[in-house]
């Protein structure tokens, strides 16, 4: 379901004006999440687990940004962070979870404070700071679906 609603997501960036596709993402997506919380609830002690339900959440906020739901979408950000430094803690050589806590503190710091113009001039230099390092680690580095 994660891989859906990512599928979604994507199809709704083609036009990102239409809502036609909204109701049906809103609803994999919760549904990813709700499968993602099952999978931590099961094996607690699973990485994997707590990444996936990072993941379904990013997705889930990505759209909630997009539909000026800024709120939610700060909570879902929250929750995110909270499922990828989880599985950080269990594997911590899982660094696509590393760069996703990357871009959490990177958003984090840029978005709530600087108007759009500044944030286009200011990012490549927080990009340096905390997402390219983590990228790089992540690029280097198997993804946690492949280190198996």
């Amino acid at each position: 379901l994660g891989l859906e609603a990512l599928n979604l997501w994507w199809q709704i960036q083609l036009d990102p004006e239409s809502r036609a596709l909204d109701p049906i993402f809103k609803t994999t997506a919760n549904e990813a999440i709700a499968e993602a919380e099952r999978m931590t609830s099961a094996e607690p002690n699973r990485a994997e687990a707590w990444f996936y339900l990072g993941a379904a959440y990013g997705a889930r906020a990505q759209w909630r940004v997009l539909r000026l739901e800024r709120l939610s979408a700060a909570r879902d950000g929250k929750r995110i962070k909270e499922s990828l430094e989880r599985a950080l803690a269990l594997d911590p050589a899982m660094h696509d979870a590393e760069f996703g806590v990357g871009m959490y503190r990177y958003y984090a710091d840029v978005a709530p404070r600087l108007p759009a113009l500044v944030a286009l001039v200011a990012a490549p230099a927080r990009w340096e700071q905390g997402g390219r390092p983590a990228a790089a680690r992540a690029r280097r580095h198997q993804g946690p679906a492949r280190r198996r």
